[in-house]
């Protein structure tokens, strides 16, 4: 107990908020899933996620792959990819490329196209975290 006061003391830890950009999940109430990662190698963390309902028919604003690149300073910009909905996200180097791919295993596939029709998937990256 001396020890974690001391240490307390010493670095005096305190949070900041810093969410300029973010956009909390509107129709859902939040069934999403989170990971912070530096997707485009820029040096600062960014958040990757499913978009909260999907539907292009329903939720203009929140659907497929979401990535907010973070600049360093507490502050966001959003990107979006996809016409899918909730579920699942993880992130990795899947193909040995040295770029950071995104698996994930969505609710609803609404898409039409290749890209987001299956229920589990993966978007190989080019290391810009806009693919």
């Amino acid at each position: 107990m001396k020890i974690f006061l001391i240490i307390s003391f010493l670095f005096n830890l305190e949070y900041q908020e810093s969410s300029n950009g973010l956009v909390p999940p509107t129709l859902e109430g939040g069934r999403l899933e989170i990971e912070m990662v530096d997707i485009n190698f820029d040096g600062n963390l960014d958040l990757i996620s499913i978009g909260d309902h999907g539907s292009p028919y329903i939720n203009t604003d929140q659907h497929g792959i979401m990535v907010w690149f973070g600049d360093g300073r507490g502050n966001w910009q959003v990107y979006m990819n996809g016409d899918f909905g909730y579920g699942g996200i993880a992130y990795g180097d899947v193909n040995n490329d040295g770029f950071l791919d995104v698996g994930y295993g969505m609710h609803h596939n609404y898409s039409r196209n290749d890209f987001g029709d299956q229920l589990l998937e993966v978007a190989l990256g080019d290391g810009t975290g806009r693919n």
